[in-house]
C-alpha cells in the first residue's frame, strides 16, 4: 500500500515541481527586466513595444525612452507596424506583465519572436530604484 501511495504522490507532484523549476530566463517566451536592461545597454536598437493604454505612459510608472507604443487593444489592427521587426526579438512590456504576456502570445501566433517582459514597468521601476540605492 505504501508503494502505491508514493507512486500516486509522485505522479501528482511531478508536473508542479517541473513548473516551479522554470524561470523567466529558462522560458524562451519571457525575459526579466534585468535581461532587458542588459540587452538595451548592449544594443540600443533592441525592439521594445509598450502595450499599456496611452494615459498610463504619463502615470507614476512613466515610460521607457525609444519604445514603440501600441496599446493591447490596437495590436491586431496595427500589426503591420511591427512587420519590419519580424526577424528580430520583440520585447513586450506593460504595467505588470499580464497584458504584455497576452500580446507576446498573440504576436508569436502571428510568427513574431515576441518575449514578455516579466513584471512589466512595476519591476522595471523597482529594479531601477534598487540599483540607485
Amino acid at each position: 500500500m505504501h508503494m502505491i501511495a508514493r507512486r500516486i504522490l509522485t505522479a501528482l507532484l511531478t508536473p508542479f515541481l517541473f513548473l516551479a523549476s522554470c524561470s523567466a530566463e529558462g522560458d524562451k517566451t519571457a525575459v526579466s527586466v534585468q535581461t532587458l536592461r542588459e540587452k538595451l545597454a548592449k544594443d540600443p536598437t533592441t525592439v521594445v513595444v509598450d502595450v499599456r493604454n496611452a494615459d498610463e505612459l504619463s502615470g507614476p510608472l512613466g515610460k521607457l525612452d525609444g519604445v514603440q507604443h501600441i496599446p493591447l487593444a490596437d495590436l491586431p489592427s496595427r500589426l503591420s507596424e511591427l512587420s519590419a521587426h519580424k526577424n528580430r526579438e520583440i520585447h513586450i512590456i506593460c504595467r505588470s506583465g499580464n497584458r504584455s504576456g497576452k500580446a507576446a502570445s498573440f504576436l508569436r501566433e502571428k510568427g513574431f519572436q515576441a518575449l514578455n517582459v516579466t513584471g512589466g514597468m512595476i519591476s522595471w521601476r523597482s529594479s531601477f530604484q534598487n540599483a540607485n540605492r
